[in-house]
Parts: C-alpha cells; sequence; structure tokens
C-alpha cells in the first residue's frame, strides 16, 4: 500500500523515551519509514512489548496521514508509527540477542564467563588461540594435539593466510548446539497466524540452550528410572 506523511511548515516529531523527561526529534524521512513500516505489518500485528516500553511519539504541529490516498488522521498515523517503531526495537533486541549467541560461540580468548568455558582458557598466561604456519603444525603436531586437549584452539596459517582451525571437539559441539538452537527457535517463534513473536524470541535466545551439565544430569536421572 502506498502511503504518505505530510508534515508542512516547521511541524516536527517528537519522541520521548521512557522515564526520559525531555524528548528528542526524528528526521521526516525517519518518521516516513516507520509509519510505512507500521502500515505494512498491518493491524493484526501485536507490538511484543508493553506501552509503557515504547516511547510517546508526537507532532508540534498539524501533520496528515495517508494510506493508498484515504486521510487516516493523526492519531491512528501515530499509532502506526509506534508499531512500526516497536518492530524495530525488537529486530534490534533480536540482533543484540543474536550477537550474544556468536559471542558464546565464538569466543574472543582470555573473555570471562560462559565465553571462556567454551574457550576452554588455560591457566595462566598462556592464550587460548594461537596461529601456526602449517608446515610447524606438522612438526608439533602431537604437542598441538596435546594442547587442544586442554582446551587451547589453534588457527593454521599456509602463506600467510589462515587455512584451518583446530579445537577442542567439546568447543566444536557446543558451537553446534548454540547454532542449532538459534536455528530452532527462530522458526518455533513463528505463530500458525504467521505474526513473529519477538519478545518470546529474544527471551528463548537469551536463555540459550540447555547447558552439557543439564543435559548430563537429566541423562543420569533418565537411567536411573530405566
Amino acid at each position: 500500500m502506498l502511503t504518505r506523511l505530510i508534515l508542512p511548515g516547521v511541524t516536527r516529531v517528537w519522541l520521548r523515551l521512557p522515564g526520559e523527561d525531555e524528548p528528542a526529534t526524528i528526521a521526516a524521512s525517519t518518521a516516513r519509514a516507520l509509519f510505512a513500516l507500521g502500515v505494512g505489518l498491518g493491524p493484526r500485528h501485536a507490538v511484543p512489548r508493553s506501552k509503557r516500553d515504547l516511547p510517546e511519539v508526537t507532532v508540534d504541529g498539524p501533520a496528515r496521514f495517508f494510506v493508498s490516498g484515504v486521510e487516516v488522521g493523526e492519531k491512528r498515523g501515530l499509532r502506526t508509527i509506534r508499531v512500526g517503531l516497536g518492530h524495530v526495537l525488537d529486530l534490534l533486541s533480536e540482533v543484540g540477542a543474536l550477537n550474544e549467541v556468536r559471542r558464546r560461540a565464538y569466543p574472543v580468548p582470555g573473555s570471562t564467563g560462559r565465553a571462556s568455558h567454551l574457550a576452554g582458557g588455560v591457566a595462566g598466561d598462556v592464550p587460548a588461540e594461537e596461529f601456526v604456519d602449517v608446515a610447524t603444525a606438522q612438526q608439533r603436531f602431537d604437542d598441538m594435539i596435546a594442547a587442544i586437549g586442554q582446551g587451547r584452539r589453534a588457527v593454521l596459517v599456509q602463506d600467510g593466510t589462515p587455512v584451518a582451525v583446530m579445537l577442542p571437539w567439546s568447543l566444536w559441539r557446543d558451537m553446534n548446539a548454540e547454532l542449532a538452537w538459534a536455528q530452532y527457535v527462530r522458526w518455533a517463534t513463528w505463530g500458525e497466524d504467521g505474526v513473529f513473536d519477538a519478545e518470546t524470541h529474544v527471551a528463548l535466545l537469551r536463555g540459550g540452550p540447555p547447558s552439557t551439565e543439564d543435559l548430563r544430569a537429566h541423562k543420569l536421572g533418565r537411567e536411573r528410572h530405566e
């Protein structure tokens, strides 16, 4: 559907963030894009967040909102902008959650928390990852296997270009578990009506898949009952 937002003269669109006293303006082009997005999402789209969590949207002058040539009124137009804005905010939250999954699956050496567990950080000042020339790796293969068994990772380099990675099986398993969980959550949070539940999606991603310890405990409990 074609949309049109007319902001004559010096009319501006304002956003007031929850908990903030001072509003902020957004560009007219941004307001038009959010209006078009809200219209495209349709009236059945449910913003998966409390209205209290959404910025208040106002205009300080006359504004006219059109959908397919029909004027829908200022109140409905501003509400549609909020729908578009809520969708954008949820997408940003989803991106943040996916980045967290990526951080867990591809940890930075020396980081703390779950990423450190996945990296299998080695005690002391020994780096958890090193770059090794292929020829050197062939000469040191047994020593490298022993180090990788202790949690080290090795990036194999040939002619100055990384070509392969050697890493512990537990890290490879956990990385694939994280990826499989993200893919499952992505599809499981689409409703039968075709509406994407972003709030549940983000919550599941942030919770992460069951840990190895949880799975081991579940397996032991099942074996006891068999």
